[in-house]
């Protein structure tokens, strides 16, 4: 079985974290124009130059979630019903 861990493993991590850093608002823009954002992308919306633009890169998130699966909310609820009740219940004796 193939897995991701040798891939991950050749990963440069401080290599990322200085190109995270070194992103400018110029790329933070160009992110968030990008059709189709890729890794450079990523980089430059992970970065702090990005905290100023949080409210259209959630704006986006939103239109892009909502063009995506709609205006729908999904709810796990498990429900058991059953018809007997348990024998072992104490129930409270009042004087």
């Amino acid at each position: 079985m193939t897995t991701f861990t040798p891939h991950w493993q050749q990963i440069q991590w401080d290599d990322v974290g200085m190109r995270i850093h070194s992103q400018t608002a110029r790329d933070v823009e160009r992110a968030l124009a990008a059709e189709n954002p890729g890794p450079a992308d990523m980089m430059a919306l992970l970065s702090p130059a990005a905290l100023p633009y949080l409210e259209p890169l959630a704006q986006r998130a939103q239109r892009l979630t909502r063009q995506r699966f709609g205006n729908t909310i999904n709810f796990y609820l498990p429900l058991y019903l059953s018809n007997s009740a348990p024998t072992t219940v104490l129930t409270a004796a009042f004087p």
